[in-house]
């Protein structure tokens, strides 16, 4: 989240910068680079905890990141949880990264993320203020704070069609969800 805060506030104050595709990856890596080694944050386990479905969760040592996803996929498609999950399964699944290096690993199929929890009431108590992200949104959460997910409905989501030309058959598009992540 501490990256995607700095691309962020890199791109608000110097828009031409961040132009083009290429140069934003570009940006996003050297942002990341500084990241790669080393934390300026405390560790997560000392100012994060953690109740599933009141249940208290142990945030493991060592952990710079924990995801929250409502979707099998993450970051265009990679698993974070697994392939025994399903994305309509109406749980909210809790997994932890330990940093940039370990995240480009999961995301070629080199490692996984460290499943944490599942459940569908997640209550988050932060000692702390540190940078969070919610769908691709980061800020600064300058104070300690507590944040609660649940899931609260879902609806049919328009997808893309399974219309073939030799059929001139359209079927109706499955129940999917809008994926949602927080990144801490």
């Amino acid at each position: 989240a501490q990256v995607a805060l700095e691309f962020h506030q890199m791109r608000t104050h110097m828009p031409d910068l961040c132009s083009t595709r290429i140069g934003n990856k570009l940006i996003y890596a050297i942002n990341g680079a500084k990241y790669l080694f080393q934390s300026k944050w405390p560790p997560l386990h000392t100012h994060v905890s953690l109740k599933v479905d009141g249940v208290d969760i142990v945030i493991p040592e060592g952990l710079q990141g924990i995801i929250v996803l409502n979707l099998s996929s993450y970051a265009g498609g990679t698993d974070l949880w697994g392939p025994d999950t399903e994305g309509n399964d109406g749980l909210l699944e809790v997994v932890g990264i330990t940093g940039c290096l370990h995240m480009g690993r999961i995301q070629v199929n080199l490692s996984n993320a460290e499943r944490l929890a599942q459940g569908s009431d997640l209550h988050f108590s932060f000692a702390s203020g540190m940078a969070m992200q919610v769908d691709g949104e980061p800020w600064m959460q300058t104070h300690p704070c507590e944040l609660r997910f649940t899931l609260f409905n879902h609806a049919r989501m328009l997808m893309g069609s399974t219309y073939t030309s030799a059929s001139r058959d359209w079927s109706a598009p499955s129940d999917s969800y809008h994926e949602h992540y927080f990144l801490l």
